[in-house]
């Protein structure tokens, strides 16, 4: 199973967010808040389900993947930031904002330009972009005025990195997959390749690893670049918690670093390890396993199941209703739009 780069780039950004959260305390914990929707509007509620931020925005950021503050939010067609209480930090003012990293944030201003600003909502630098994406580890991706490929600032916004790329593949692990021609190897950020180019496909390093295709199948290559898990599979997911999802002849699993099924493929799909669970997609409905394989959450949800975070996870319902369970599968909050 081949994947487009929009695809790919999507699977990455998720796994990113996943591996954040997992590096936080996952112990329940009350002062994580998440987002949700009633009566066509957006607030927030704790891990036990109780509303702690009324529902009055038009759209909002998550604090709940960075588990950081403040976080965008909308009224009508403008954004600003908000602290946990639901006061506002930055009143709305920017056509899109969303928040990173590294105490800094990014805003698209009246002209349409991209802007890197600081929780105050102060220009950081005043350089204006033509798109910015934020990451997890590192370097955000840029492109330039007039530009149409990405690029990369360093992390105290001084330099433009010498990379290029036409989908920002994001830094992990010091490296970032990249392309020459059809062949796809690793650079560090001086835009050497640590890895040269020998494989059909590469997803970024996780647990010291990179899926990589050879051909038709994906494997897993070391930092040396070595085959260390032969490519067998239809499509290899980064490892966590010493886990990855892989598909064996049209069905999904999970394997050790050694290649090993811990559990076998029998799944139509599957998503990242989270405290302990991950979502998986049986008979077109989602639920979730503990990391023997066993079910730990009967699958029942019709659209998605997010990774657990606090100790709650996010479950959508035809028509798209959005709920949220603890690890008995109770619902904390009813499923609302």
């Amino acid at each position: 199973m081949r994947l487009s780069s929009l695809t790919r780039l999507v699977l990455s950004s998720v796994w990113l967010l996943c591996a954040n959260a997992l590096a936080q305390d996952q112990k329940p914990n009350n002062s994580r808040l998440f987002p949700i929707k009633v009566d066509g509007k957006w607030g927030y509620i704790d891990a036990s389900g109780e509303l702690r931020i009324p529902a009055q925005y038009s759209d909002v950021d998550e604090f709940g993947e960075l588990d950081v503050e403040p976080v965008s939010a909308a009224v009508g067609d403008l954004w600003g930031f908000i602290n946990k209480e639901g006061e506002w930090i930055v009143e709305p003012r920017f056509h899109l904002a969303w928040n990173c990293v590294d105490d800094f944030a990014i805003a698209e201003m009246d002209d349409g330009k991209w802007r890197f600003i600081n929780h105050d909502g102060d220009l950081i630098d005043g350089v204006g972009y033509d798109n910015i994406q934020c990451f997890e580890a590192g370097h955000a991706a840029v492109i330039l005025q007039g530009d149409h490929q990405w690029t990369y600032i360093d992390v105290k916004h001084s330099r433009i990195l010498p990379l290029r790329q036409s989908i920002p593949e994001g830094f992990s692990e010091g490296l970032v997959p990249m392309n020459t021609g059809s062949l796809w190897g690793f650079v560090d950020e001086s835009g050497t390749f640590v890895i040269p180019p020998m494989f059909d496909e590469a997803n970024a390093f996780s647990e010291g690893l990179a899926a990589v295709r050879v051909g038709d199948l994906w494997g897993y290559a070391d930092k040396l670049g070595k085959i260390v898990i032969p490519p067998k599979f239809g499509w290899a997911y980064g490892f966590e918690g010493g886990l990855a999802g892989v598909e064996l002849e049209h069905r999904y699993g999970f394997i050790n670093h050694d290649g090993k099924f811990v559990v076998p493929p029998k799944f139509q799909d599957v998503r990242f390890f989270s405290e302990d669970l991950a979502a998986v997609e049986q008979d077109s409905k989602w639920g979730y396993i503990d990391r023997q394989g066993n079910v730990a959450v009967e699958t029942r949800f019709d659209i998605r199941a997010l990774p657990f975070r606090g100790g709650i996870a996010q479950v959508t319902l035809w028509g798209g209703d959005v709920g949220y369970i603890n690890k008995s599968g109770e619902y904390v909050w009813k499923p609302s739009h």
